[in-house]
Parts: structure tokens; sequence; C-alpha cells
């Protein structure tokens, strides 16, 4: 992709990001996803605008487990990921990618963590690969699903209404 498509991209997504979005109709069900020795579930959240127009959004939800990524909340825009919260086990550890230095990052992140536009999107507008892998721990605060999911909304611009707050991963795996 051109230079030029890309800073139209990224500047799609900083539009995006900045104005209010919303969960668009009830809550997703989720399906199974085959994925290797560790499967997982996945339900797809699509977002509107304030005036409740789709806006090629949604909030991704993974959940595998057994895997040592017990759940995965994405922000996606027109198929990308532009955000996301890994909710890794607090042995698995990842180190930031050298083009990170500098910017006040831990070099090394273990358990918990979130990949912010911000600090990735400089990065996406130079690169080929539409890839977000800066990331930072979660607060330590966030340590449950039912803790990260109406937080990781307010990081996104996303308002929830009372009834999506309870928003949860199936039961009938935990």
């Amino acid at each position: 992709m051109g230079a030029a498509g890309r800073a139209e991209d990224v500047a799609l997504v900083d539009a995006f990001l900045a104005q209010a979005k919303f969960l668009s109709g009830p809550a997703p069900e989720f399906g199974y996803k085959p994925r290797g020795k560790d499967p997982s579930w996945e339900a797809n959240w699509p977002l509107v605008n304030s005036a409740g127009i789709g806006e090629s959004g949604s909030i991704r939800v993974r959940y595998a487990p057994s895997s040592q990524e017990p759940f995965s909340i994405l922000l996606e825009f027109r198929e990308r990921c532009v955000c996301r919260i890994d909710f890794d086990k607090e042995t698995v550890c990842h180190d930031n990618p050298p083009w990170a230095q500098g910017m006040g990052v831990p070099v090394r992140v273990c358990g918990p963590h979130i990949h912010t536009w911000p600090l990735n999107r400089e990065h996406v507008l130079r690169q080929d690969k539409w890839l977000i892998q800066c990331r930072v721990p979660l607060p330590p605060q966030i340590r449950r699903f039912d803790q990260a999911f109406p937080w990781f909304a307010d990081q996104v611009n996303v308002t929830l209404r009372p009834d999506e707050r309870n928003f949860d991963l199936p039961r009938e795996l935990v």
C-alpha cells in the first residue's frame, strides 16, 4: 500500500476512535473457532455512531479457556485491529519491538496487557503490514473479564448501556 493510502487509513482510524461509539443490537453469541491445540470461542459486537449508523467497526472477544491467553478483547475498524487487550497469564512475557525504545514503555511485559492505538500509530503509518506490536501492562485492578470489558470500552470511546456492562464470557465453558 502506498504512503498516501496508509496515511488516509490512519486518519480514518483516528476519526473513528475520536467519535462516540455504541454497541449495536443484543449481546452476540459466542461461536466455536478451531485454533490448533487451543480452540476458542469468539463473539463479535458491531458498533454504531451516535446517529445509529454503522461505522465499519466492532468489538471482538476471543475466549480460549485452556490457552496461556484465556481471552482477548479487540477493537476492529474495517477488519483491522486498532486496539487489543491480551489477557495473558502472569508467567507469559513478551518483548516490545525495538522501534518502541524511547517511548517510555517497558522492554518486556508479562501478564495482561494492552496494545493501544497511540503507541502503535506511527509504526503502522510507516509500515506495509498493519501490526500493533507495542504493549503496556494493564492496570493492576484489571484482572478479570468483567473488569476488562467496561475498562476497554472506556479506553476506545465506546459507551456501554447498563445491560451491556454485564456482557461476560460463556458460563458453560468457564
